[in-house]
């Protein structure tokens, strides 16, 4: 837990009077969703308590005698660095910035004192410098600020694509904070829509803007005195209730997901404090048998396939050492596992798995022998409790392993864009084994990179055929 001191602008209303550790965030919002009056409020916070305050930002002295004209608190304490270095290329105007950053999070350490950090903002970084050039930026700056223990956010225009959480940047953070204006009314929201290492239920929260650019978070203390049981907000207005059930409604839109929702997994979809789910971010194993719904295959030879692979799984260091750390949810003629913590498990169950098969392969007949294809992605999931109060899973992580799959063949390891990116940059043979290989559109005319892994003793060299029927 951290000091108030530290506490992000309404963060009693975005975590229900709870606190939240010392974390790194990423704050997504479209142009002009006041990020920056946000990251604002934050630091005029920490100066006001004392504590270190760095802001990285794009801002010229104009705008940023602008940005604080009306903050009541002396900024004298407030270190500010410029991102833009005039006439650098991109990889020496990061490495400047890393140096400058580097020096005054030192200087700042040294006094003791609670530290805030905020970037501001990762659009321009990846506008002038490139997207490998800013993962790797960000990547090293993050593990610096959590290794200093400071409380840090940084910003970034939302993504167009409608999947937009499995970006590259998002899984290098602690927690993600979105902001909305909702049309035509122009009101300004935001949520934390995760937070590493505790259960927590997003909810948007409206906030305002002050004539002195203080921010301004909604009433706790509403009329009604009765919270939302779907996105657990304090109701403001008349609460509306459910013919179907007890439970009462801040919306109309809560009133029709909740609908939704208990229609798949039943009533007890709701707990008394809201919906019954925990955000995670996960890196996704996801795995088909190839063939198996062959008509000329018995029930039994697709049974014992089926408990092949999975006793094969089972066996696997990767899957073994996780313990406790992974989600598995079985599909049928597969299984999906989310692993919670290392993103490198998901490849390495891949050619643990590619080598016992190999084996198991190499004694059997043809239609014995079991073939699979592999999607690996990273991104958030929802554990839900099903209608027998199961642990069931869903949500854009799942959703993209699955799509990255479906492009495979027989012994095709696919991996998304995002967590290729994260393994290239961890070690020289994840950089030798792992080869871009094409855009693809999935459903919704999403395009997402495509990579495929594979080496003399595992995967499989040649192009998906739907990669080389697309070209």
């Amino acid at each position: 837990m951290i000091s108030d001191s530290l506490a992000i602008p309404g963060v009693a209303h975005l975590m229900a009077s709870r606190d939240i550790p010392r974390s790194v965030l990423l704050l997504l919002g479209a142009s002009g969703s006041s990020k920056t009056m946000y990251c604002r409020q934050f630091l005029l916070d920490g100066l006001q308590a004392g504590d270190s305050c760095l802001f990285v930002c794009s801002l010229d002295d104009r705008q940023l005698q602008d940005l604080f004209s009306k903050a009541s608190q002396s900024l004298d304490r407030l270190e500010v660095i410029r991102m833009c270095q005039e006439g650098s290329p991109g990889s020496d105007r990061l490495q400047l910035l890393s140096e400058q950053i580097e020096a005054a999070l030192s200087k700042a350490s040294g006094s003791g004192k609670p530290m805030r950090v905020v970037v501001d903002s990762l659009s321009s970084l990846l506008l002038s410098a490139g997207q490998e050039a800013t993962f790797a930026f960000v990547d090293s700056l993050v593990r610096t600020l959590r290794k200093i223990g400071a409380m840090s956010i940084f910003t970034m225009v939302s993504p167009r694509s409608n999947d937009y959480y499995t970006t590259n940047l998002e899984s290098l953070f602690d927690g993600i904070l979105e902001m909305k204006i909702e049309e035509p009314s122009m009101i300004r929201k935001i949520r934390l829509f995760s937070i590493k290492g505790i259960r927590h239920n997003p909810f948007w929260i409206s906030f305002a803007i002050a004539e002195n650019g203080n921010l301004i978070f909604g009433d706790q203390t509403p009329a009604a005195g009765m919270i939302c049981s779907l996105c657990g907000k304090l109701i403001s207005g008349t609460p509306i209730t459910s013919p179907e059930s007890n439970h009462v409604f801040d919306t109309q839109e809560c009133v029709d997901t909740y609908r939704k929702l208990a229609g798949v997994y039943g009533s007890g979809v709701l707990v008394s404090d809201g919906l019954n789910y925990e955000v995670v971010n996960v890196n996704l194993f996801f795995i088909d048998i190839v063939g198996l719904s062959d008509s000329s295959l018995s029930v039994k030879k697709q049974v014992e396939k089926i408990n092949t692979l999975t006793k094969s799984i089972a066996s696997c260091e990767a899957y073994k050492n996780s313990k406790k750390d992974k989600i598995v949810l079985p599909t049928g003629d597969g299984m999906a596992i989310g692993f919670l913590q290392n993103p490198e498990l998901p490849l390495q169950l891949s050619f643990q798995l590619h080598s016992k098969l190999r084996e198991y392969n190499r004694v059997r007949q043809k239609e014995d022998e079991v073939g699979v294809r592999i999607g690996l992605s990273s991104g958030p999931v929802f554990i839900v409790n099903d209608i027998n109060n199961n642990q069931n899973v869903w949500g854009p992580g799942i959703v993209l392993a699955r799509r990255v799959m479906d492009i495979g063949d027989d012994r095709h390891v696919l991996l998304s864009g995002n967590l290729a990116d994260q393994l290239i940059a961890l070690k020289d043979e994840y950089k030798e084994m792992i080869k871009f290989i094409g855009d693809y559109q999935i459903k919704h005319g999403q395009t997402i990179r495509v990579y495929s892994a594979y080496s003399l003793d595992f995967g499989n060299a040649e192009l998906p055929r739907k990669i080389s029927a697309s070209k």
